[in-house]
Parts: C-alpha cells; sequence; structure tokens
C-alpha cells in the first residue's frame, strides 16, 4: 500500500470459524426455540463445542426413538 495507508473493512468472516466448517450444524442459522433431530446412532460429541464458538447455546433431549432433539435456547 502506498504512504502506509490501509482500507478498513467492515463484517469479513474470520476463516476457521464455525462458518468455515460448512455448516456441520445448522446452530447458527436457527432461531431462539428452533430444534432439528440427529438421527439414533450419530454421533454428535463435538456439537457443544461447535456452538460455543459459534457463540450460540444448545441443549439436547433423547427422544422416544433413541433419535436426540437439540433446541436453540440463546
Amino acid at each position: 500500500m502506498k504512504n502506509g495507508q490501509f482500507k478498513i473493512e467492515h463484517n469479513v468472516p474470520l476463516p476457521g470459524g464455525p462458518a468455515a466448517r460448512g455448516n456441520k450444524y445448522p446452530v447458527v442459522q436457527m432461531k431462539v426455540g428452533d430444534s432439528f433431530v440427529v438421527p439414533k446412532g450419530k454421533v454428535f460429541n463435538d456439537l457443544y463445542g461447535y456452538a460455543r464458538k459459534a457463540r450460540v447455546k444448545v441443549t439436547v433431549r433423547k427422544q422416544e426413538d433413541g433419535s436426540n432433539r437439540v433446541w436453540r435456547v440463546k
């Protein structure tokens, strides 16, 4: 850049964040109260870490059929 001048840009997503992982879980697109089902037998151990990095709070409850339902609560 000439003369040490830099252009300041706003709202450029940081690489490596939740969006860079290909939206493995749709928690970022969800509104509070929305939910989705994780089928029985699917492993989702990294869900809470993913949500935490996206600054989203979720809770999970086991369904009668053995699947898990994930709600966005904050």
